[in-house]
């Protein structure tokens, strides 16, 4: 039998429990502990995209307000003279729209304002899922980098046992060499995860602005276990309800309506008003007067036809756009809807499964090391299927997370911190 080497070696059995150690890192005392809410506070405070985006609606605005705008009036000084006579003239001139095209035009403005409004929603919600993915990136490696580091704490503790006994004359070289070897796999796999860590705390800084030191971004949430969705129907009405690019062919069905509605009213005649003063001179004889005129634009040749085939078209777009995304809302959905349950179960069931297989087999390989029952490579191999099964609840939880975002971003719903 040989002499128990595990009393400094216990933390072994902790492998398949939570990890809270964050991967150290030179900038520690610099570290910026962010949480996903807070992360996209940020993002949506001062990322330059939302601001174009609130640019765009106004230039939608501003566009729209100056077709709704009256005509311009005309001013005119003119002065005849014929013989002795000199005629001055001062008119306005007015057109004075009355078809009610103008409110037409209004109504069609507004409409499409809140379709830009719909479309600045969806681009910041597609924003949101990118970044929030980005988050659960650096979470993952955050988390991978912390079980890796238990892993190797764990197996210098066994090594430094080993050689302790390899030098009192009671362990063997071959024992303390093969648990050495087993110590730089883990540093190599742990720089591995260090890479993979400073590449996601790059990619969430490209979301939070220029003056972000991206090796100072710590993810601080827990990477637990998401809660399952409602029904796929109910969050198929909540899409149809959310998603933005939906509401905004919706939007643009009324939007042409309106715009089809004011072309038609081309077709009635346009009065312009003129009026003003009149001074004549002739023969050292002054008079003043006025004058004033109606002329009718009569729509004679242009009557709005191609204004109104061209909101026709449009029109016809849009609905043919509107069915599309309809379906293709309803797919992404379902498809969002059944990978989130099967990424939920698959986490759960290898979770249950490691508790009651991966750890009780390292706690077997320690208890028949001890005895003499099993070599050095049974029980490294026993501990390191018990760090292969942390880190591979670690992917699986992390895969549901990213699923769940993928299901916000079907759906519509924006994440708001």
């Amino acid at each position: 039998m040989r002499l128990a080497v595990f009393s400094n070696f216990g933390v072994c059995a902790l492998l398949l429990g939570p990890v809270h150690l964050w991967a150290q890192t030179p900038t520690t005392a610099l570290a910026q502990r962010l949480t996903e809410g807070e992360v996209v506070a940020r993002f949506m405070a001062h990322d330059p995209r939302v601001r174009a985006l609130d640019a765009r609606i106004e230039a939608v605005r501003a566009i729209h307000a100056e077709r709704a705008l009256w005509p311009n009036p005309a001013v005119s000084f003119s002065r005849e003279s014929v013989s002795n006579a000199d005629d001055t003239f001062l008119l306005a001139r007015q057109e004075v729209p009355m078809s009610g095209r103008r409110r037409q035009l209004r109504t069609a403005g507004r409409i499409a304002v809140e379709a830009a409004q719909a479309d600045a929603r969806f681009q910041t919600m597609q924003a949101q899922a990118h970044l929030r993915i980005a988050y659960t990136t650096l979470l993952l490696a955050q988390e991978q980098e912390a079980a890796l580091r238990n892993g190797i704490d764990a197996l210098h503790a066994l090594v430094a046992v080993l050689r302790a006994r390899e030098e009192g004359g009671e362990g063997s070289s071959y024992d303390r060499i093969r648990g050495a070897r087993a110590v730089l796999d883990l540093e190599a796999d742990l720089a591995a995860a260090a890479a993979a860590r400073t590449q996601a705390q790059g990619q969430l800084a490209a979301y939070l602005g220029p003056q972000t030191i991206p090796v100072t971004l710590v993810a601080a949430d827990p990477l637990a276990p998401v809660r399952s969705a409602s029904s796929v129907d109910t969050v198929i009405q909540e899409a149809l309800s959310n998603r933005g690019d939906y509401q905004t062919t919706q939007l643009s069905i009324a939007q042409f309506d309106a715009e089809r509605e004011a072309a038609t009213r081309l077709r009635v005649p346009t009065p312009t008003l003129t009026g003003g003063l009149k001074r004549s001179d002739a023969r050292g004889i002054s008079a003043s007067g006025y004058q004033f005129s109606l002329d009718i634009a009569v729509p004679l040749f242009g009557r709005g036809q191609a204004a109104t085939a061209l909101a026709s078209a449009q029109r016809a777009q849009a609905e043919a756009e509107a069915e599309s995304w309809r379906g293709r809302i309803e797919s992404e959905v379902r498809a969002a809807h059944s990978t989130l349950a099967i990424h939920e179960e698959r986490a759960a069931r290898y979770r249950l499964a490691a508790a009651e297989i991966a750890e009780p087999l390292a706690r077997i390989g320690r208890v028949a090391y001890e005895e003499g029952e099993l070599g050095i490579l049974e029980l490294l191999d026993s501990d390191r299927q018990a760090l292969d099964a942390r880190l591979r609840i670690l992917e699986l939880a992390a895969a549901a997370r990213r699923a769940a975002i993928d299901l916000d971003r079907a759906i519509g719903r924006e994440f708001r911190p």
